[in-house]
């Protein structure tokens, strides 16, 4: 079963105008960035941040070591053109995140409530799904800013 961790890199500049870039090369760890500031999203200090999805399990060696795959992962960005081959990031978050869940889209309301209840059941509502249910990305974006620190 695959799992992800996120990047959030904050950078000065971010040259793609794009939302989203997936990176569809066998080579790169990473499966998507998000550029999460192409609406105005920005840290306290005003960097821009880009957040990068990476696929992995959890008895390999980037699960494992992650920090150890820093630079390649920042290396893959730049090959993905989402900021400029010169650019440094200023601050890094990594988040590992053991699973994911997908929710149907046929009879996504009745799919969202049974797992909505399964979660209160099994857990209590202590596990959070940014956006469920939201179809705007500043939705997501303020639910995800309410449960985490943002960088």
């Amino acid at each position: 079963m695959f799992h992800k961790f996120l990047f959030f890199f904050s950078i000065k500049n971010i040259v793609s105008k794009h939302q989203y870039i997936h990176g569809n090369d066998v080579n790169f760890y990473i499966n998507r960035i998000n550029n999460l500031s192409l609406y105005g999203e920005r840290t306290s200090k005003g960097e821009k941040v880009i957040s990068v999805e990476i696929p992995a399990k959890m008895d390999t060696d980037i699960w494992n070591n992650t920090e150890k795959y820093l630079e390649k992962i920042w290396q893959e960005v730049k090959s993905m053109q989402m900021v400029d081959k010169n650019e440094k990031f200023i601050n890094y978050r990594i988040f590992k995140i053991p699973r994911t869940v997908c929710v149907p889209l046929k009879s996504f309301e009745n799919s969202k409530k049974k797992l909505e209840e399964l979660v209160d059941l099994k857990y209590g509502n202590k596990i959070f799904f940014p956006g469920l249910g939201e179809i705007t990305r500043k939705k997501f974006i303020n639910s995800v800013e309410d449960c985490i620190e943002i960088i």
